[in-house]
């Protein structure tokens, strides 16, 4: 992997090329990770997460850094320049976006693990985007999964009412309407990263600062 000290996000589209994000570098390979190659670079940001939805055509999330805004990037030239797509979302994110995620056309964004839980969501390739406020069910958002353009799930910390614990919200509507899926016990808790198998076990992990965990599902 390429020499930088911290590898934020990875992104492949098949099971040979991808996109990788590091010191606000992209780099690219097309022999599953045998070799990567800068394809470009980014204006100063913490770049936080990365989606490539083809060879082409991909997103990244950004957290707040001054005198860069935190937001949702395009790029549709393999990442060697890049749109600021706030002027395209009613409500701006504050602090970031911390996860993308995507499925053919749809893709979905949330953040920020720094108090604020906001989606976004679009249906053609980040032309266009609605948002989702989900300030009601968490006071953080890190992570989403999408099984198809209408199911999700997301990822981070409950809000005040459910002690600020680990959470998964998932929703079969696009976003309409959400059920919570998973609750830690212990409170200041996150749940970061999802994993799935194709068999239908997934993964979500538990950060706590006091010890490991995991979150298991064996049915999506």
């Amino acid at each position: 992997a390429p020499n930088e000290v911290r590898i934020e996000d990875i992104s492949f589209i098949n099971n040979t090329s991808g996109f990788l994000e590091a010191n606000d570098t992209i780099y690219k390979t097309t022999d599953a990770g045998l070799t990567w190659s800068m394809t470009g670079s980014f204006p100063p940001a913490y770049v936080r997460s990365i989606e490539f939805i083809n060879d082409s055509v991909g997103f990244i999330g950004t957290l707040q850094q001054n005198p860069t805004p935190a937001g949702i990037f395009k790029t549709t030239d393999a990442g060697a320049s890049w749109t600021n797509l706030n002027s395209s979302l009613s409500t701006p994110p504050l602090w970031g976006i911390c996860g993308i995620a995507h499925f053919n056309n749809s893709v979905v964004a949330v953040g920020s693990v720094m108090t604020e839980s906001n989606l976004y969501y679009s249906h053609d390739a980040g032309n266009s985007w609605t948002h989702i406020s989900l300030n009601a069910y968490a006071n953080a958002l890190i992570d989403v999964y999408m099984f198809d353009s209408l199911t999700w799930l997301v990822t981070g910390k409950s809000n005040s009412g459910t002690g600020q614990k680990a959470t998964i919200l998932r929703t079969t509507d696009g976003g309409v309407t959400w059920a919570r899926v998973a609750l830690a016990s212990a409170s200041n808790t996150y749940c970061w990263k999802l994993y799935f198998q194709p068999n239908g076990i997934g993964y979500g992990s538990i950060e706590d600062f006091t010890s490991a965990a995991l979150f298991k599902t064996t049915d999506n």
